[in-house]
């Protein structure tokens, strides 16, 4: 089993939206459960949403690794919460999702800072920043990438766009549902980076 938090302290960064397409994206091959940190509960009151995918209870954090699962993907709160720590704790993979502007990036730092000192106890631990609701054919996608050198963890190749199908997943059962091919192939592209970036 992989388990990947989807984390960033920082709300408005689209990371329910990635959790719960990231997920239906696994689902299609493996058998996934995800589970929802967030006190909003996003994903949890989209329970008839999720389809093939196992909704798990917060209080299985600790019990994760005894699931049948091949991946479980974790959506985290836009604020510090006591549990993060122990999401990272059972977590192989972060990805933390950035707006493409400076104000974003320049808040990844204590997400960052957190992630980094999980993984001075936890060496395993793999991060990636994933830039998110990103504006096609314009500079500031450069500008960020610039930026994003200096945070200290590595950024995704993939990169998401701002896209209607995005906004409207939670609607339509995911992107998959939809027939916005891009947006299929930028979700799964990303899942597809991150199984590789797992060794799976």
């Amino acid at each position: 089993m992989k388990v990947i938090a989807v984390v960033n302290q920082k709300g408005g960064v689209g990371k329910s939206t990635i959790s719960f397409n990231l997920a239906h994206c696994f689902a299609s091959e493996l058998r996934v459960g995800i589970v929802d940190v967030d006190a909003q509960g996003t994903i949890r009151n989209m329970d008839d949403a999720l389809g093939a995918i196992e909704l798990l209870p917060i209080e299985q954090l600790s019990t994760l690794r005894s699931k049948p699962f091949d991946v479980v993907v974790i959506d985290t709160p836009p604020y510090f919460s006591d549990r993060l720590e122990d999401v990272l704790s059972v977590s192989d993979f972060v990805l933390i999702p950035v707006k493409p502007s400076y104000v974003d990036v320049m808040a990844l730092k204590p997400t960052v800072g957190i992630v980094r000192r999980q993984q001075e106890v936890q060496p395993e631990l793999k991060a990636g920043i994933v830039i998110n609701m990103a504006k096609p054919r314009t500079s500031i996608n450069q500008d960020i990438d610039f930026l994003l050198r200096d945070i200290g963890l590595p950024k995704m190749e993939v990169t998401l766009s701002e896209r209607v199908a995005f906004i409207r997943s939670f609607v339509t059962n995911g992107v998959f549902e939809g027939d916005d091919l891009r947006a299929i192939n930028e979700i799964t592209n990303l899942a597809e980076e991150l199984l590789g970036r797992l060794g799976i």
